[in-house]
């Protein structure tokens, strides 16, 4: 475990404690997707949403609301709030968070300025995009709810550590920067397809919803969607494909090819990245999740071509520019003691935020989940960079 961190700029990002007092229960909703079943293999999709409590604690930003560094968040994650409207996941909840009500209140001295980006003006297309974007919120009820829950998203997150889009990425970068009626349109259509995940269904028949305490009925709900761990077997298998793999790689480079062969690079980036997991022998498969800075955790399976499109961070998180954090999370025996039972690990492998442990995130993450879900040292926070990116950090907490 990491002990305290070195100040930056004055300022120690070292995470705080577990509170000694516990958190109460944990609202919980399952959205069950049927329009996916020809993607999903026959099966429903399901999208997982824990309300979790003590964001505001844990992922406090030390530097406070008007502090050079989170003035200039603020104005970068409030670039395109100009021009349209974020949205809620769970715009059904009608904004209701577990968060105090003082917190949904404007920092003081601190204006919720909606800038515009001063390098992207505006096509006349885009303009007209937008009001007729506008008009479409003011009939549609879940439209404008959703819009409602993002402004407060946005007051809350002044307070928080968050991570922007990926600004490395073009595709990521363009798709927040653009100001022109395509750009604009796909925002639409990842807000109006997060809508729809998200949505309630006929008569709620897509929503199953209830309380929990601890990780082990959290583990129980998503083994149900198929996150149970491998059997030895299975972990052999998965093993044997490995060494395939790294074999086929030996084979290629005995024929002398190297990066500039376009599959030759991408076998060696997969098993590189995929060693970079630092999975258990036994694991179960990955889930992409999201945290909001209102406290909704977002999970659902990473699995296949298809599955991999809807559990995209950015459908979780309705389009926003910016999260508290993000990354995948599987199920997992420690190697250390195979006789224990499952334990949760995350990490920050997310192309669209790229997140960072630059002010202790992932050990802040680690003891907001233990807390909420009552299991001290069953949380592990492992850190990923890419091979394309960087050295493999070796980070777990």
């Amino acid at each position: 475990m990491p002990g305290a961190r070195p100040p930056q700029d004055g300022v120690d990002y070292t995470a705080p404690e577990i509170p000694s007092s516990s958190a109460g229960w944990i609202m919980w909703k399952l959205h069950v997707n049927h329009s996916l079943l020809l993607l999903n293999g026959g099966k429903p999709y399901e999208l997982h949403t824990y309300q979790l409590q003590g964001v505001d604690y844990f992922f406090r930003d030390p530097a406070g609301p008007h502090s050079p560094r989170a003035s200039m968040r603020a104005v970068e994650t409030r670039i395109y709030e100009a021009t349209h409207s974020d949205t809620s996941s769970d715009e059904e909840d009608n904004g209701s968070t577990n968060h105090h009500d003082s917190q949904t209140q404007e920092a003081p001295g601190h204006q919720n300025v909606k800038p515009e980006h001063p390098h992207h003006p505006k096509t006349l297309a885009y303009r007209a995009f937008i009001h007729g974007q506008h008009a479409f919120e003011k009939v549609a009820p879940r439209a404008k709810r959703q819009e409602a829950v993002a402004e407060k998203r946005m007051v809350l997150s002044k307070n928080l550590l968050t991570q922007t889009y990926n600004e490395k990425a073009p595709k990521i970068k363009q798709l927040f920067e653009d100001q022109t009626a395509e750009a604009g349109a796909k925002r639409a259509v990842l807000r109006s397809a997060h809508r729809h995940l998200y949505g309630h269904g006929f008569w709620g028949r897509k929503v199953k919803h209830g309380d929990l305490r601890t990780l082990d009925e959290v583990i129980s709900i998503l083994n149900e969607d198929d996150a149970n761990l491998e059997t030895v077997e299975q972990a052999h298998e998965r093993q044997r494909k490995l060494q395939e793999k790294e074999e086929k790689l030996s084979q290629m480079e005995a024929e002398g090819k190297n990066d500039e062969c376009s599959e030759y690079k991408k076998l060696r980036e997969s098993i590189e990245n995929e060693k970079r997991k630092h999975r258990s022998f036994r694991s179960g498969i990955p889930f992409t999740f999201t945290l909001q800075s209102d406290g909704k955790l977002h999970v659902s399976r990473d699995e296949g071509f298809f599955q991999n499109f809807p559990s995209k961070h950015l459908l979780h998180a309705a389009g926003d520019s910016y999260v508290v954090y993000a990354g995948t999370c599987r199920l997992e025996i420690p190697d250390e003691d195979p006789t224990a039972g499952p334990i949760w690990v995350l990490d920050n492998d997310s192309g669209t935020y790229a997140p960072t442990n630059e002010r202790d995130e992932l050990l802040r993450l680690k003891r907001l989940l233990e807390w909420n879900f009552n299991c001290p040292g069953r949380i592990k926070g492992r850190l990923f960079t890419p091979c394309d990116i960087g050295p493999d950090p070796k980070v777990e907490v």
